[in-house]
């Protein structure tokens, strides 16, 4: 077992803009799937041939669908370059030789993507002329910073602290590498597959917000908890997960299944309610185990709050996206309107946030059952 040391400041400073500008890669990602311009460009990772911060102005803002689809690509680029700064900021207070294998993996895997990323074309740029992704050069180099990485948390201290964070950071990988396959195989399933595992990485990237905040550093332990509690949030989460599957399965599909699907996801709603319901009384007695000015307390019941507000929030606009598709774009194989396409992404990201409190409550109940000292320092 490691011991734990204070969480550097930056770590928590980097969360927050994680969970920001994740919220709107999945705003971003909605409008691209409401308005059916998944295939506005048609290679990965690059766009026309041209590298991701070298495709021109008047490429990338030629019509609507590629101002979205690459603005995607560019937002979830700084998305996954903030989780490299999150292991090394976050491995600095854990001894020398940590930090440097943090920094040296780190690096390799800027260096990998930077290449893989590059621009492909001539020097000239010969639109549309397509290149193949260079796996030779992704696939080895991500193996290589990965397990320089992982030997990294064989070392020092808050090594549990930082396994999530490199879990955070391969999810994002992953997730982007789904996000090509979908282009390269012109794949409505892997759009869904996409879809759907976003909502899981914006659930750990919230959990990296929990756990590097001062309630959680404090080393609050909270006299609650239990193994019934922590296996009915994870339930509850899974089910909400579930819900959101069924989301992404309605938006991907065409009129006939589309149809089947919301129907499916409606009745699902109504269990999702019952168990947040339950989820909600239980959160708070579990939290009033615990006395006043416990930062566990605290860090349960600020879930709860932030649970309950998302859940209302999300019912709301979960109804009023089905009467604008179903009264005013009058079907779901029609154009989408912009009203449809603004409710439908910010119900995606509501449900995420749903999801992610959930995650964030899961953590606590977790700790307070399995893990009294810090998460940093339980290894």
């Amino acid at each position: 077992m490691s011991s734990s040391s204070p969480i550097p400041a930056g770590v928590r400073t980097c969360a927050r803009m994680l969970v920001v500008l994740t919220l709107i890669l999945l705003f971003i990602g909605g409008l691209v799937t409401t308005y059916r311009v998944g295939m506005a460009v048609v290679d990965w990772p690059t766009s026309e041939g041209y590298g991701l911060l070298s495709t021109p102005i008047d490429v990338w803002t030629k019509d609507l669908g590629f101002r979205l689809e690459h603005g995607h690509r560019l937002i979830g680029a700084v998305v996954g370059a903030l989780t490299l700064v999150v292991l090394v900021i976050g491995s600095r207070t854990s001894g020398k030789a940590a930090f440097w294998l943090t920094l040296v993996g780190a690096l390799v895997e800027l260096v990998v993507l930077g290449l893989f990323f590059r621009d492909l074309n001539p020097p000239a740029g010969s639109v549309g002329a397509i290149a193949e992704p260079r796996w030779d050069i992704f696939l080895p180099g991500i193996g290589a910073s990965t397990l320089i990485l992982v030997a990294s948390l064989f070392t020092g201290q808050d090594r549990g602290r930082r396994a999530f964070m490199l879990i955070v950071n391969l999810a994002v990988l992953v997730q982007g590498v789904l996000g090509g396959a979908r282009v390269i195989l012109d794949s409505s399933e892997y759009g869904f597959i996409h879809g759907t595992v976003a909502q899981g990485v914006f659930a750990l990237i919230f959990g990296l917000l929990v756990i590097s905040g001062r309630d959680w550093n404090q080393g609050a332990r909270g006299q609650g908890g239990g193994l019934m509690t922590t296996l009915y949030v994870l339930f509850t989460a899974g089910a909400i997960f579930s819900q959101a599957q069924l989301g992404a399965m309605t938006r991907h599909s065409g009129e006939e299944k589309a149809t089947k699907f919301v129907m499916m996801h409606a009745g699902m709603a109504i269990i999702v309610v019952g168990l947040v319901a339950g989820l909600l009384v239980m959160l708070r007695r579990t939290a009033e185990q615990s006395p006043e000015g416990d930062p566990a307390r605290k860090g349960i019941l600020g879930m709860r709050k932030m649970i309950m507000m998302t859940l209302g929030t999300q019912i709301v606009l979960g109804v009023l996206t089905l009467i604008m598709i179903l009264a005013v774009t009058k079907g779901f194989d029609q154009p989408a309107t912009l009203g449809e396409a603004i409710l439908a992404s910010t119900h995606v990201i509501f449900g995420a946030l749903l999801l992610g409190s959930t995650f964030g409550a899961l953590l606590w109940t977790g700790r307070m059952t399995f893990c009294k000292p810090a998460l940093g320092g339980a290894a």
